[in-house]
């Protein structure tokens, strides 16, 4: 191996227990006088290269960290645009929030109060009291297309909504008409028309002319009942049928089962039967 390939600081390199100084052939002269076999030449190149690969190890470390603080600085940067961008659509969503609220209360605020709801209102703290008005129904056919008229009649009167009209004619049901409403769970969501055109198919049994008179010739005074008790169920159903005024008190008379009474009422009428 040629000796003047190798460079002078390789050669102080191998020289560092001996003097240093001199030209470059001295030192190759003094080391050669040293150590003739030329050992120390391939010495000087293999620690060339091990201090070249510790050199080249250290600039990659120093270079790793470059690398992640680069890549630090773009997620910091990506993440602060991110956080930027989120801001900005929630600023965009909380104004359009606000202005959706802005609108209703404009809307609230030009709406006139309409008497419905006033009525509403009103029918909800006193249906109660209205109820009062109303009869209640058993389910008798012959009374069944009274208690309708008095239902629309209460409604039109009150102007009450279709939910007060609904509880109201539901708590006025007793019997049958109460046992037939809540046996199907449809009746309690039907609008009140059609809860009343159901019911007069179920309950309004059409009575014949005849059948109205016969109902009405056969109602007597019963012992367990007063006399202007009867006097008022012998008149309803004279009405149903209908009798004249003046044939009603004599047919009222009639219905006495007591002769003794029954001669009095035909010889001198009861005021109270007149009144009737």
């Amino acid at each position: 191996m040629d000796p003047n390939t190798l460079t002078v600081a390789q050669l102080k390199d191998i020289l560092i227990q001996y003097k240093q100084y001199g030209r470059k052939a001295e030192l190759i002269a003094r080391m050669q006088k040293v150590d003739p076999t030329e050992g120390w030449i391939l010495e000087a190149t293999l620690q060339t290269e091990a201090n070249d690969d510790m050199e080249e190890a250290v600039q990659e470390d120093g270079a790793q960290p470059q690398e992640d603080e680069q890549i630090g600085q773009e997620t910091a940067s990506s993440l602060a645009r991110w956080q930027t961008t989120l801001q900005a659509r929630e600023r965009e969503l909380m104004q359009k929030e606000i202005e959706l609220l802005r609108r209703e209360n404009q809307l609230l605020r030009s709406s006139p109060t309409t008497s419905t709801t006033s009525t509403m209102s009103r029918a909800t703290t006193s249906i109660k009291s209205i109820g009062e008005l109303l009869s209640e129904y058993t389910g008798s056919s012959e009374d069944f297309e009274r208690w309708k008229a008095q239902v629309k009649m209460v409604r039109s009167t009150y102007e009450l909504d279709e939910n007060a009209t609904k509880i109201l004619t539901s708590s006025k049901l007793r019997g049958k008409a109460q046992e037939w409403y809540y046996s199907l769970t449809e009746n309690l969501t039907l609008p009140t028309d059609t809860i009343l055109d159901k019911m007069d198919a179920m309950f309004k049994q059409p009575i014949g002319q005849l059948e109205r008179r016969r109902q009405f010739e056969a109602r007597q005074w019963r012992k367990d009942e007063t006399f202007s008790s009867y006097c008022h169920d012998k008149i309803i159903l004279g009405n149903c049928v209908p009798i004249a005024e003046d044939e009603l008190v004599d047919y009222v008379v009639e219905g006495i089962p007591s002769e003794t009474l029954k001669n009095q009422a035909k010889s001198s009428p009861s005021p109270r039967c007149r009144h009737y």
